[in-house]
């Protein structure tokens, strides 16, 4: 932190030191914008993690709840990870197996 006794008396010695500080203050700000974009895609990801091991538990242990199913309904609507329908049918023949 700088104090009155640091700062130059000329002028265009302070501008230079202004001029100086908004060059790190802007490089600072490009960082950050990064990683918040870096936090929100890992958000993202853990997030479709989640809903993926809740579908390969329900495949491995059957219905729990109808929580589960909505967890599974989301994981069906994610655009980068679909259910390949081999999966659904199988399901569906333990569900009419079971019945």
């Amino acid at each position: 932190m700088l104090t009155h006794a640091d700062l130059p008396d000329d002028i265009a010695a302070l501008k230079a030191m202004v001029l100086e500080r908004e060059s790190v203050l802007a490089a600072k700000d490009i960082v950050v914008v990064e990683l918040r974009e870096q936090v929100s895609t890992h958000a993202q990801e853990i997030e479709h993690l989640k809903l993926l091991v809740a579908k390969l538990r329900r495949m491995q242990f059957g219905r729990k709840s109808e929580k589960l199913d909505h967890e599974i309904l989301q994981l069906g609507g994610c655009q980068n990870f679909r259910v390949s329908r081999r999966v659904k049918n199988h399901r569906d023949g333990r569900a009419n197996r079971s019945a």
